[in-house]
């Protein structure tokens, strides 16, 4: 089923033959389905803008079968996608999937879903919805005395080795 053999047949017999046994497996896999529309969405309105270059390089594509493996990777290029963006804390569980198979013909219909922050929390304790906020550098200072394989170490240190700067 993870790769779109929502159809599948399995029979099985046994065969004993002086107190062996063999087991023999048919399987029929029938007809994979694929996908037909794929649409990308969010609520977030901080994401919204991003929504064109979230689909750009998508993994998933019209015509490819149906493949669970595909979704989780095309979850974790969109999730390393934001977070070189500054969302460092978009995971990939803020990504979700909705299929419907029932547009015949053995297709599905694909929707993903970039999750706001709580947008599927079920509490009673006031937790709404929030947008996800991207990180941004305020200051870069460089220490151009410094030498990162021999530190003071009366020096507080919070460093990024870029080209052998610090």
């Amino acid at each position: 089923k993870k790769h779109g053999y929502f159809e599948a047949k399995v029979d099985d017999s046994v065969l004993v033959r002086h107190r062996k046994a063999e087991v023999i497996y048919r399987v029929s896999p029938g007809r994979p389905y694929r996908l037909r529309k794929i649409e990308f969405s969010t609520r977030d309105t901080v994401l919204e803008p991003l929504m064109n270059t979230v689909t750009a390089n998508t993994l998933l594509k019209s015509g490819n079968n149906y493949d669970e493996n595909v979704f989780e990777k095309e979850r974790d290029r969109i999730t390393g996608m934001l977070k070189n963006r500054g969302f460092y804390s978009f995971s990939k569980n803020y990504i979700t999937y909705r299929v419907d198979s029932s547009v015949g013909e053995h297709q599905v219909d694909l929707f993903v879903y970039l999750n706001r922050l709580n947008e599927n929390a079920i509490t009673t304790q006031g937790v709404f919805p929030e947008y996800h906020r991207p990180y941004r550098f305020r200051n870069i200072y460089i220490q151009s005395d410094f030498d990162p394989k021999n530190p003071s170490p009366t020096l507080v240190r919070d460093t990024l080795l870029y080209n052998d700067l610090s």
